[in-house]
């Protein structure tokens, strides 16, 4: 069995072993078409004055940057998922050790869904692409595919309506392409907390 190990950053910094030791079941499912998601339970429970434990901490709050990297055998470190919390589930039982939250981490397609508007952009899909993901301070590199040129200059101007996401969707099925979304940032490697995982065979990376 591949020996295999997994470091969790947040906010762009190693997760501290007490960090770590709150996260339980770790499921990222990566797909064709879709955002990248990732899903990590965190274990709470009921203090003796009777409030939850845990939910306040601030690095299991909205938007929270969280990273997961895996290396198996001395391959280098990939990440799995690098983006931030979009939504927090919450099961609360009377009965112990039931309880627990689950981070719903996103890619940083993400950012590109959050606002709709209507606007006129000039330009081949490539370049009105290329000013979409720019907008978005969160996306640390793109690599977008050229495009050929439209037979006419007047097909060179894009109608966006709704979010730059749907945006993206619209020229996707409107062309052959097929993209792929993970668009990742680059925290320092140079430390990191890690503990030994086993990876099953199946579509999604699940950890424990």
């Amino acid at each position: 069995m591949p020996f295999t190990q997994y470091r969790v950053y947040v906010n762009g910094t190693p997760a501290t072993v007490d960090q770590l030791s709150r996260f339980e079941d770790i499921v990222i499912d990566q797909e064709m078409d879709k955002a990248c998601q990732g899903r990590f339970q965190v274990p709470v429970c009921v203090r003796a004055n009777g409030v939850w434990d845990g939910e306040t901490e601030s690095f299991l709050q909205g938007l929270t940057r969280i990273r997961l990297e895996v290396q198996i055998q001395n391959a280098d470190w990939v990440a799995l998922i690098d983006g931030p919390i979009v939504n927090i589930e919450s099961a609360m039982f009377s009965e112990p050790g039931q309880s627990v939250l689950t981070l719903v981490v996103s890619d940083d397609s993400f950012y590109l869904h959050r606002s709709e508007t209507v606007r006129v952009l000039q330009g081949s899909d490539a370049k009105v692409a290329g000013e979409i993901y720019d907008e978005v301070p969160q996306i640390a590199s793109k690599d977008i595919d050229s495009a050929p040129a439209p037979s006419k200059s007047g097909f060179e101007t894009t109608v966006l309506r709704g979010t730059q996401m749907n945006g993206c969707d619209s020229w996707r099925s409107a062309s052959t392409c097929t993209p792929m979304w993970l668009v990742v940032q680059h925290p320092d490697k140079a430390s990191g907390v890690s503990s030994s995982i086993r990876i099953p065979p199946r579509t999604s990376a699940w950890l424990r």
